[in-house]
């Protein structure tokens, strides 16, 4: 009975070590994406109006094409 404890232990803090370094590198690209997002949007907020009918410029364009590349950076 011992053993299984012992073994449910062990297998609680490889967990909880897995857990803290997750949560650890979570936390890393959540502040770095943020950031990234946060510049973007103000980017796009800051833009001209576009009417209607029109298509995005390229400044638009790009800003979308850089939040998708953010974004992707952080999807392994």
């Amino acid at each position: 009975m011992l053993s299984q404890s012992e073994l449910a232990l062990t297998t609680l803090q490889a967990d909880t070590a897995r857990i803290t370094t997750a949560a650890t590198e979570f936390a890393a690209i959540q502040s770095t994406l943020a950031l990234r997002m946060s510049a973007l949007t103000k980017e796009l907020r800051n833009a001209k109006h576009l009417p209607a009918g029109c298509v995005p410029d390229a400044d638009r364009v790009r800003n979308l094409d850089a939040a998708i590349e953010a974004t992707n950076k952080i999807i392994p």
